[in-house]
């Protein structure tokens, strides 16, 4: 096929590009955007004039669609989120902030999982190492002095406090990091902003105008 005008529209980056291509599928579409270093990983690609889903690779790209009343082999390709995510944020009760944990709670709370599960502590799932950690919290047993060695053992109370000095401090070093990724954020979103207002407005496809607004509704209605 002759090479004709694709603008693809990222609604993740709210980026615009213009391609001249000889794409029939997909496939090739896609193999061109990889050679101009234009990601579409985790997008939907849908044909914005005729509304045209492309499922696969083998997917054909529409020809002779509709615009203004004028046949045209020039495309929109919509590039949008193939799911809404919601952001969860920080993941505090990961397995790497429980080992974390452990390790800083020593070798006492290390022999309690061994003594609870009957495996070293690498070999518990997540979610039972965060019960056990968090039954920790539940117990209140008193400091006894008259074990058998004489020598005295620590209490759940005191382990409890450790944990939660260690807590404390995570959180602490957690915050801070957030801290720095919101100001990064701020300085990324800067350079959005002031690219989107060099950005064209409007764009010629089939030998006529396209404006920015009737990309974003065509996104929206999908």
């Amino acid at each position: 096929m002759e090479e004709r005008k694709i603008l693809v529209a990222n609604s993740k980056t709210q980026q615009r590009y213009e391609l001249q291509s000889a794409a029939t599928t997909l496939g090739e579409l896609k193999a061109e955007l990889r050679e101009q270093n234009i990601d579409y990983s985790g997008m939907t690609f849908t044909e914005g004039f005729s509304k045209t889903q492309l499922l696969s690779d083998d997917s054909l790209l529409p020809t002779n669609v509709m615009h203004r009343g004028q046949v045209t082999n020039d495309l929109v390709i919509l590039l949008t989120n193939t799911t809404k995510k919601i952001a969860s944020g920080v993941e505090d009760r990961s397995r790497v902030a429980a080992y974390d944990l452990i390790n800083s709670m020593g070798a006492d709370v290390k022999a309690a999982i061994v003594e609870e599960f009957g495996r070293n502590y690498t070999q518990v799932t997540t979610a039972a190492l965060w019960n056990f950690l968090d039954s920790l919290n539940d117990e209140e047993k008193d400091y006894d002095e008259n074990n058998e060695d004489g020598k005295g053992e620590y209490t759940t109370k005191e382990i409890v406090s450790e944990v939660n000095s260690a807590l404390k401090e995570a959180f602490t070093s957690l915050n801070t990091a957030l801290d720095a990724l919101s100001a990064a954020q701020s300085t990324v979103q800067g350079c959005i902003d002031q690219l989107t207002a060099l950005a064209p407005t409007s764009y010629t496809l089939g030998g006529t105008e396209i404006s920015d607004d009737e990309i974003n509704n065509m996104i929206a209605s999908i």
